[in-house]
């Protein structure tokens, strides 16, 4: 685990929780390599496939012997991970799915998640969906991203898509907000998207939720402790549900239901 975001915090608690009950140790392993990142707006970075899949070479060389199971989270690509498949036969991939069948998996389920989401606007009777994904590369966000397109095809078909974390895509978003005069519901992938664009509603006075309303689709305290409207995953359920897999030594693949969280921004 290299990503310690509040997602990774979560994960990682549901693991405990998971190993505790099973009464198994945890060893944490940290690889500079997998991932960097200067603060939560920034851009990531990561290893090349050659050397993350050397990182993993690395760790399975000193480790190997005395795992009983691997969590992977979700940064690792599969097309990395497809070269030790004779090697990670106990191997769990948390956060993101995989098209690897000899892997374990737990994912949000973000197809339920999506149709969640517009049935929701559909309820409040939003008559426009406005989308801001993360940080280009992240997995489980372009997961959420790609479901919420499919989910909005028929009631919404051309959602507007604004990337917040740079600059000019904040322009953009805030400019579309002050011209537009339907009601809209802005869809952030991710806590600090959502929080960011919390912020900037507020400073230019539109009426939430009335105006416009506001949801995160992932689900941490960044977004709880701000009362901003949730449909997103329980990562502790999906930590705790990696640990027993792992620990089980057969694969499976499972997806962790959405939940909803009321707040006052939607």
């Amino acid at each position: 685990m290299e990503r310690w975001t509040e997602v990774g915090r979560e994960i990682m608690q549901g693991v405990d929780e998971g190993c505790g009950k099973l009464d198994r140790s945890i060893l944490l392993i940290h690889d500079r390599v997998l991932f960097r990142q200067a603060d939560s707006m920034s851009s990531v970075s990561r290893g090349s496939d050659l050397e993350l899949a050397q990182a993993l070479e690395d760790f399975l060389l000193v480790h190997a012997d005395r795992l009983g199971g691997v969590l992977l989270e979700d940064l690792w690509p599969d097309n990395v991970l497809t070269k030790f498949r004779r090697r990670l036969c106990s191997g769990v991939v948390v956060y993101r799915h995989t098209a690897l069948p000899y892997l374990g998996c737990v994912s949000a389920d973000t197809d339920a998640a999506a149709r969640l989401v517009i049935d929701y606007a559909k309820k409040m009777r939003f008559e426009r969906l406005t989308i801001l994904p993360g940080v280009r590369g992240y997995m489980p966000s372009e997961e959420m991203v790609a479901a919420l397109r499919r989910a909005a095809s028929s009631r919404f078909p051309r959602p507007r898509v604004f990337a917040m974390h740079a600059a000019p895509g904040r322009r953009d978003f805030l400019a579309d907000l002050r011209k537009q005069r339907k009601r809209t519901l802005v869809v952030g992938i991710e806590d600090n998207i959502a929080a960011a664009a919390l912020e900037s509603i507020r400073e230019m006075g539109i009426d939430m939720p009335e105006q416009v309303g506001l949801v995160s689709t992932m689900g941490t305290r960044i977004a709880s402790d701000r009362s901003i409207t949730i449909i997103g995953a329980n990562f502790r359920r999906i930590g705790e549900e990696a640990a027993v897999i792992a620990a089980s030594g057969q694969p499976k693949q499972i997806a962790i239901p959405p939940v909803f969280l009321p707040g006052c921004t939607a």
